[in-house]
Protein backbone atom coordinates (compact mmCIF):
# COMPACT_ATOMS: atom_id res chain seq x y z
CA UNK A 1 0.00 0.00 0.00
CA UNK A 2 1.47 3.30 -1.02
CA UNK A 3 -0.68 5.49 1.27
CA UNK A 4 0.05 5.99 4.94
CA UNK A 5 -1.97 3.49 6.96
CA UNK A 6 -3.07 3.04 10.54
CA UNK A 7 -2.82 -0.40 12.05
CA UNK A 8 -5.85 -1.93 13.75
CA UNK A 9 -6.79 -5.36 15.00
CA UNK A 10 -9.95 -7.01 13.71
CA UNK A 11 -11.21 -10.31 15.06
CA UNK A 12 -12.78 -12.39 12.29
CA UNK A 13 -14.87 -15.50 12.65
CA UNK A 14 -12.74 -18.44 11.44
CA UNK A 15 -14.89 -19.09 8.35
CA UNK A 16 -14.78 -15.40 7.38
CA UNK A 17 -11.02 -15.27 7.85
CA UNK A 18 -10.61 -18.35 5.66
CA UNK A 19 -12.83 -16.82 2.97
CA UNK A 20 -10.95 -13.50 3.11
CA UNK A 21 -7.58 -15.24 2.90
CA UNK A 22 -8.72 -17.29 -0.06
CA UNK A 23 -10.17 -14.27 -1.85
CA UNK A 24 -7.08 -12.15 -1.15
CA UNK A 25 -4.84 -14.92 -2.51
CA UNK A 26 -7.00 -15.25 -5.63
CA UNK A 27 -6.90 -11.48 -6.19
CA UNK A 28 -3.19 -11.27 -5.53
CA UNK A 29 -3.73 -8.84 -2.67
CA UNK A 30 -4.03 -8.75 1.08
CA UNK A 31 -6.86 -9.01 3.58
CA UNK A 32 -6.18 -5.36 4.48
CA UNK A 33 -6.77 -4.33 0.86
CA UNK A 34 -10.04 -6.29 0.77
CA UNK A 35 -11.26 -4.77 4.04
CA UNK A 36 -10.30 -1.25 2.89
CA UNK A 37 -12.18 -1.78 -0.40
CA UNK A 38 -15.24 -3.15 1.38
CA UNK A 39 -15.32 -0.24 3.85
CA UNK A 40 -14.87 2.24 0.98
CA UNK A 41 -17.82 0.64 -0.87
CA UNK A 42 -20.00 0.76 2.25
CA UNK A 43 -19.18 4.43 2.81
CA UNK A 44 -19.95 5.25 -0.83
CA UNK A 45 -23.25 3.40 -0.48
CA UNK A 46 -24.01 5.37 2.69
CA UNK A 47 -23.29 8.63 0.84
CA UNK A 48 -25.61 7.58 -1.98
CA UNK A 49 -28.34 6.59 0.50
CA UNK A 50 -28.04 9.93 2.29
CA UNK A 51 -28.28 11.76 -1.03
CA UNK A 52 -31.45 9.85 -1.92
CA UNK A 53 -32.93 10.55 1.53
CA UNK A 54 -32.14 14.24 1.06
CA UNK A 55 -33.81 14.26 -2.37
CA UNK A 56 -36.93 12.63 -0.93
CA UNK A 57 -37.37 14.69 2.25
CA UNK A 58 -40.47 16.39 0.83
CA UNK A 59 -42.19 13.10 -0.01
CA UNK A 60 -45.03 11.88 2.17
CA UNK A 61 -44.16 9.00 4.47
CA UNK A 62 -46.53 6.05 4.22
CA UNK A 63 -46.52 3.62 7.17
CA UNK A 64 -46.23 -0.04 6.19
CA UNK A 65 -49.68 -0.85 7.61
CA UNK A 66 -51.27 1.89 5.48
CA UNK A 67 -49.48 0.53 2.42
CA UNK A 68 -50.85 -2.98 3.07
CA UNK A 69 -54.33 -1.53 3.62
CA UNK A 70 -54.01 0.27 0.30
CA UNK A 71 -53.08 -3.01 -1.40
CA UNK A 72 -56.16 -4.64 0.11
CA UNK A 73 -58.50 -1.87 -1.00
CA UNK A 74 -57.10 -1.99 -4.52
CA UNK A 75 -57.84 -5.75 -4.52
CA UNK A 76 -54.20 -6.78 -4.90
CA UNK A 77 -54.30 -8.88 -1.74
CA UNK A 78 -57.72 -10.44 -2.04
CA UNK A 79 -58.10 -14.21 -1.90
CA UNK A 80 -58.73 -16.21 -4.99
CA UNK A 81 -57.00 -17.49 -8.05
CA UNK A 82 -54.55 -15.46 -10.05
CA UNK A 83 -56.44 -13.73 -12.78
CA UNK A 84 -54.96 -13.35 -16.21
CA UNK A 85 -54.56 -9.57 -16.14
CA UNK A 86 -51.91 -7.13 -17.23
CA UNK A 87 -50.66 -6.96 -13.63
CA UNK A 88 -47.65 -9.28 -13.61
CA UNK A 89 -47.52 -9.23 -9.79
CA UNK A 90 -51.05 -10.51 -9.26
CA UNK A 91 -49.58 -13.72 -7.80
CA UNK A 92 -48.71 -11.84 -4.59
CA UNK A 93 -52.40 -12.04 -3.70
CA UNK A 94 -51.81 -15.66 -2.65
CA UNK A 95 -50.02 -14.56 0.50
CA UNK A 96 -51.23 -13.14 3.78
CA UNK A 97 -49.64 -10.11 5.47
CA UNK A 98 -46.98 -12.06 7.35
CA UNK A 99 -45.98 -13.93 4.22
CA UNK A 100 -45.78 -10.67 2.25
CA UNK A 101 -43.57 -9.20 4.94
CA UNK A 102 -41.34 -12.28 4.69
CA UNK A 103 -41.31 -11.96 0.89
CA UNK A 104 -40.34 -8.27 1.10
CA UNK A 105 -37.60 -9.03 3.64
CA UNK A 106 -36.16 -11.86 1.53
CA UNK A 107 -36.29 -9.86 -1.71
CA UNK A 108 -34.75 -6.84 0.04
CA UNK A 109 -31.91 -8.94 1.43
CA UNK A 110 -31.26 -10.52 -1.98
CA UNK A 111 -31.29 -7.05 -3.56
CA UNK A 112 -28.85 -5.66 -0.99
CA UNK A 113 -26.55 -8.63 -1.50
CA UNK A 114 -26.63 -8.22 -5.26
CA UNK A 115 -26.21 -4.44 -5.09
CA UNK A 116 -23.21 -4.78 -2.76
CA UNK A 117 -21.79 -7.47 -5.04
CA UNK A 118 -21.63 -10.16 -2.34
CA UNK A 119 -24.02 -12.18 -4.51
CA UNK A 120 -25.08 -12.05 -8.12
CA UNK A 121 -28.37 -10.77 -9.52
CA UNK A 122 -29.46 -14.31 -10.40
CA UNK A 123 -30.01 -14.95 -6.68
CA UNK A 124 -32.55 -12.09 -6.56
CA UNK A 125 -34.30 -13.52 -9.60
CA UNK A 126 -34.32 -16.97 -7.99
CA UNK A 127 -35.88 -15.62 -4.77
CA UNK A 128 -38.67 -13.91 -6.72
CA UNK A 129 -39.15 -17.00 -8.89
CA UNK A 130 -39.50 -19.30 -5.85
CA UNK A 131 -42.05 -17.01 -4.19
CA UNK A 132 -44.03 -16.82 -7.44
CA UNK A 133 -43.97 -20.61 -7.85
CA UNK A 134 -45.18 -20.97 -4.25
CA UNK A 135 -48.05 -18.57 -4.99
CA UNK A 136 -49.07 -20.54 -8.05
CA UNK A 137 -49.03 -23.75 -6.01
CA UNK A 138 -51.10 -22.14 -3.24
CA UNK A 139 -53.68 -20.86 -5.70
CA UNK A 140 -53.87 -24.03 -7.79
CA UNK A 141 -57.30 -25.62 -7.34
CA UNK A 142 -56.04 -28.90 -8.82
CA UNK A 143 -53.15 -29.10 -6.38
CA UNK A 144 -55.41 -28.26 -3.43
CA UNK A 145 -57.83 -31.02 -4.44
CA UNK A 146 -54.99 -33.51 -4.87
CA UNK A 147 -53.56 -32.70 -1.43
CA UNK A 148 -56.95 -32.99 0.24
CA UNK A 149 -57.90 -36.23 -1.55
CA UNK A 150 -57.63 -39.11 0.93
CA UNK A 151 -58.88 -41.86 -1.40
CA UNK A 152 -55.49 -42.92 -2.69
CA UNK A 153 -53.60 -42.53 0.58
CA UNK A 154 -51.32 -45.38 1.57
CA UNK A 155 -50.02 -45.53 5.15
CA UNK A 156 -46.26 -45.25 5.49
CA UNK A 157 -44.44 -48.26 6.83
CA UNK A 158 -41.30 -48.14 8.91
CA UNK A 159 -38.11 -48.46 6.87
CA UNK A 160 -36.70 -51.96 6.57
CA UNK A 161 -33.51 -52.62 8.49
CA UNK A 162 -30.70 -53.89 6.33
Amino acid sequence: MSERTTQSTIDFEPALHEALTSRADAAGGSISELVNSAIRLLLIEDQQDLAVFEERTDEETVPHENFLNHLETTDLLSDGEIENTNNSYNWIRAFDREEIQALVAEVSEAYRSAASMTENWENLEAVIHEWRESAIAILSQDLTEALLDTEDEVPLTPPAKS
